[in-house]
């Protein structure tokens, strides 16, 4: 068996032994096509003794230009100006990674004129 087909290898090489119990990803985000804005606030849970390290947010439009942001105390938001960005089709990706090294990648693609609201979750976490 390789250190790649081992749950415990990789809970103890990639996440400090942490197990990641309790580490339930999510992200929710309003865009603001008036204000050209787009807001997330992290909504993440951790398990015992874990907090948020930093969530890593990225806004980009269908021709490749990108916003950024982080956000690195928990339960709190941020507002991105997505005004130079064309808001027809827009994805957001969010990485988060807690205290003790629990990560989450998560992302929500073509957000548009009937999708300005909404949540990023992942069950499936390192």
């Amino acid at each position: 068996m390789t250190g790649f087909e081992n749950k415990e290898v990789l809970q103890n090489g990639l996440c400090n032994d942490c197990g990641c119990i309790g580490f339930a990803p999510k992200i929710s985000y309003v865009v603001d096509a008036t204000a050209k804005t787009v807001k997330v606030t992290d909504a993440t849970t951790y398990g015992s003794g874990d907090g948020l390290a930093s969530v890593i947010v990225h806004v980009y439009d269908r021709n490749g230009k990108e916003k950024q942001a982080k956000i690195d105390t928990d339960g709190t938001e941020v507002t991105i100006n997505v005004s130079t960005l064309d808001l027809s089709s827009i994805d957001i990706t969010a990485t988060i990674v807690s205290d003790k090294g629990c990560k989450a990648d998560l992302s929500a693609y073509k957000i548009g004129s009937v999708a300005l609201s909404g949540s990023l979750a992942n069950i499936n976490n390192q």
